[in-house]
């Protein structure tokens, strides 16, 4: 395929590797979330936690629900069975012991989240998870308070405030979603911030608390005010977005971009939301760290398009815009086990997660792992024929050099065509080794390969072992890269077909000269 540098169908990148770059922050990496804290103790979400340790960097893992029901925090003592009326209930830390362990013993530290209200302790019985997750407020702040110290006092007991000091404790999770997962509106949910904020210092100081882990972005800025006034200012900010989160009532949402992009159908909505929260922060002159704990392109449970390349595209294009703006980004969610609406039969089933209920890698993962492949610098670059939706990002340093492209395409956007990637380097510049990564249609997509295959509802052990081991990320034959000379330049191209994400890795072997 031959092509102009000026045809529609052709993307050429100058990178700028000669002049200073800027640091690059690996800000998708190190939190992945699990849909609720009962599943932290099965063996194939140890798996996904193995996995996304080694291959796309985590060390903390969310999950809701700490206090649920299913996990037994307030619980019936066994040792009076025989005067049932007398049995009573006492809190019992035993299953979340089991949980924490499990996945320290992976190198992968479970995230300590006070939600929701055991129902001992709860004014109401509204309830979400299948009745396991109590979301009123608690029936008295004195008796909660204590809960809430007694419980982090245990896990010091038992792990450590040394290591503790390393962990992150959220509180509640989208109390701003009245009806939802709260009920009881604002001023009564900053009460129960600053009661579990207290509780939570009361055992050291160092403990480092987060919130208002709300939907959309909303509520940073009331938390920081109230923080300051009341002597619970946080630690670090939490909060969620996505990118058609503007089906709901976006209004309430800070935001950083032009007003046409305030629409769920706007590729930019949530980069635009991003800016907008790192915004807030700034002008109250917050300097502590700022996380996304939920963040991705729908929030529907069921949206096939999230299984697709496209997705790749749309993680890629989010993180190149806004990566930097804030300190984590957790995309939602690492694992198909889930069930806050039903629980997916189907191999693949349009679910949350980027790893199916076997393990097997969806492009929505493969998008993460070539994020972590980036270096530490990001480097300037010069684009013909690109666009918002169609754009590179440059990083390496001395040894290494990387260009990622990635293609997005809008909701009732335009297709993406197949397109020729020539990427212009100077004639000096070393290029040893290059490997060439493609998340498509036709490559490093799994999903696609099951779909032609017949989707088969169920797989047996064999099978999901197979189709695990087949969904690593592969490398596109060596001959697909072309190189030429024009002029003083050398052209590195390769072919995209249509929407996804493309990366070109070289190495610069043999390079002693400084940095210009």
């Amino acid at each position: 395929m031959t092509t102009s540098p000026n045809s529609p169908t052709a993307l050429r990148i100058t990178p700028k590797f000669n002049i200073e770059p800027v640091p690059l922050t690996h800000s998708w990496a190190g939190v992945v979330n699990i849909d609720q804290f009962k599943w932290l103790s099965w063996s194939a979400v140890h798996g996904a936690l193995d996995m996304a340790r080694k291959e796309i960097g985590a060390h903390t893992v969310r999950a809701v629900g700490m206090y649920g029901f299913a996990n037994r925090v307030y619980d019936a003592d066994p040792r009076g069975f025989k005067n049932p009326e007398h049995r009573g209930k006492r809190s019992n830390f035993s299953m979340l012991n089991t949980y924490f362990d499990g996945c320290i013993e992976r190198g992968v530290t479970p995230m300590f989240t006070t939600c929701f209200t055991p129902d001992v302790l709860a004014k109401g019985d509204k309830t979400v998870f299948d009745q396991s997750g109590n979301v009123t407020p608690p029936r008295d702040m004195d008796e909660w308070e204590q809960f809430v110290e007694l419980s982090v006092r245990e896990m010091a007991h038992r792990y450590g405030r040394r290591r503790m000091r390393e962990w992150l404790f959220e509180v509640w999770n989208e109390p701003n979603l009245e009806g939802g997962f709260w009920v009881g509106g604002q001023e009564l949910w900053m009460e129960v911030w600053r009661r579990s904020f207290r509780a939570i210092k009361n055992v050291d100081a160092d403990f480092r608390v987060g919130g208002p882990s709300t939907a959309r972005g909303e509520w940073v800025g009331d938390l920081l005010d109230y923080g300051k006034s009341n002597d619970c200012l946080p630690d670090y900010i939490i909060t969620h977005c996505y990118n058609n989160d503007a089906d709901g009532d976006a209004a309430l949402s800070p935001f950083d971009g032009p007003q046409t992009d305030k629409i769920s159908k706007s590729p930019n909505f949530a980069s635009g939301v991003i800016r907008g929260v790192k915004s807030i922060c700034d002008s109250k002159n917050f300097t502590g760290e700022i996380h996304w704990n939920e963040w991705g392109r729908s929030w529907f449970p069921w949206d096939p398009e999230r299984e697709t390349e496209n997705e790749a595209a749309f993680i890629w294009k989010t993180m190149a815009e806004v990566g930097d703006q804030a300190d984590s980004f957790a995309y939602w969610n690492l694992s198909d086990i889930y069930n806050q609406v039903g629980y997916g039969r189907e191999t693949f089933h349009a679910n949350y997660g980027m790893l199916n209920q076997q393990n097997i890698r969806k492009p929505n993962y493969l998008a993460h792992q070539l994020l972590c492949r980036l270096k530490e610098n990001r480097y300037g670059a010069e684009v013909q024929g690109g666009s918002d939706l169609v754009n590179s990002v440059c990083a390496g340093n001395e040894e290494t050099r990387q260009v990622g492209v990635y293609a997005f395409q809008a909701p009732e956007g335009e297709a993406i065509a197949p397109r020729r990637v020539e990427i212009a380097l100077e004639a000096s510049e070393p290029f040893h080794r290059p490997k060439l990564f493609r998340i498509t249609r036709n490559e490093n997509n799994a999903v696609r390969r099951w779909e032609e295959a017949g989707s088969e509802p169920y797989m047996s052990p064999e099978d999901s072992g197979r189709w695990k081991d087949s969904s690593a990320l592969r490398e596109a034959p060596l001959s697909d890269i072309d190189v030429r000379t024009e002029g003083d330049a050398r052209i590195v191209s390769f072919t995209l077909e249509g929407r996804g994400v493309a990366f070109l890795e070289w190495h610069r072997e043999g390079f002693t000269q400084p940095m210009k």
